[in-house]
C-alpha cells in the first residue's frame, strides 16, 4: 500500500511540476511521524531514490537465493545494502 501511495504522490508531483509549481505544496509524514511539505521536484527525487534502493535490495535477495548453499546467516548486514 505504501508503494501505491508514493507512486500516486509522484504522479501528482509530475502534474504540479508540469504546471510550473515549484513551491513546497505536497504533504508527507516520515517514519518518525514528522510532517513535511515538499516541492514536486523533491517528491520525485525521493520516490526515485526509494525505487532505486528497492531494486538493489531485490538484487541482493536474488543473489542470496541463488547461492549454493544459502548462507546460514543470510540476515547478516554484510549481505544487504
Amino acid at each position: 500500500m505504501v508503494e501505491t501511495v508514493l507512486l500516486a504522490l509522484k504522479d501528482t508531483a509530475r502534474d504540479l511540476q508540469g504546471a510550473g509549481v515549484t513551491a513546497p505544496v505536497l504533504f508527507l509524514t516520515d517514519r518518525d511521524n514528522g510532517d513535511h511539505y515538499l516541492t514536486p521536484a523533491q517528491v520525485i527525487e525521493l520516490v526515485n531514490a526509494g525505487k532505486a534502493f528497492m531494486q538493489v535490495l531485490h538484487e541482493a535477495k536474488r543473489a542470496l537465493k541463488a547461492a549454493e548453499p544459502i548462507p546460514v546467516n543470510y540476515y547478516d548486514d554484510s549481505y544487504w545494502p
